[in-house]
């Protein structure tokens, strides 16, 4: 027995971040968050330009493992993580990456999973016309933005997520 299946679905804009948490094929949470300053010193990429979206993509997922824990962490379970990026999927598994940005957020999933019971089991890429729900919700703080929470997710239970100042950093805390 494998244990629960958990699925973890997220995207980035050059706005923000989004996710949605799958439980047993049942939809059990969701984030959106905006990129801020914070974020733009750490990486160096200005909001609202795509130079930033791989580090982007590789951020929310970093941010929805965190923010979810509970749900994977120390418990035998099958986590199918799910992007339309490729390279965040592929940095998930090899826990490694080429640009500095992607690199910081490799070397942060690296502590969390050396840490925890199991590691993800599926890596599974999402065209990015049917990553609707995540897509969306990274989207919400984009300027002018006619974008708002999915209707899908009314009834579904906002997860909120810190701010990314230092101390979110494990591997570069004293950075």
């Amino acid at each position: 027995h494998i244990g629960t299946r958990v699925d973890i679905i997220t995207d980035a804009s050059p706005w923000g971040l989004g996710g949605v948490l799958v439980v047993e094929g049942h939809i059990s949470a969701y984030f959106a968050c905006a990129l801020d300053e914070h974020d733009v010193a750490r990486f160096k990429h200005a909001l609202g330009e795509s130079s930033g979206q791989q580090t982007w993509e590789a951020l929310a997922m970093l941010v929805a493992l965190r923010a979810w824990k509970e749900h994977w962490f120390d418990k035998c379970f099958c986590l199918t993580t799910e992007s339309d990026s490729v390279s965040a999927l592929t940095l998930l598994s090899k826990l490694k990456a080429s640009g500095s940005g992607p690199n910081m957020v490799a070397r942060e999933l690296a502590l969390d999973l050396g840490d925890s019971a199991f590691k993800p089991s599926q890596f599974i890429h999402t065209p990015g016309v049917a990553n609707v729900l995540s897509d969306r919700l990274s989207r919400i703080c984009q300027p002018d933005s006619a974008y708002s929470v999915p209707e899908t997710l009314r009834d579904v239970p906002r997860t909120s997520v810190p701010i990314r100042i230092s101390s979110f950093y494990r591997a570069t805390a004293k950075q």
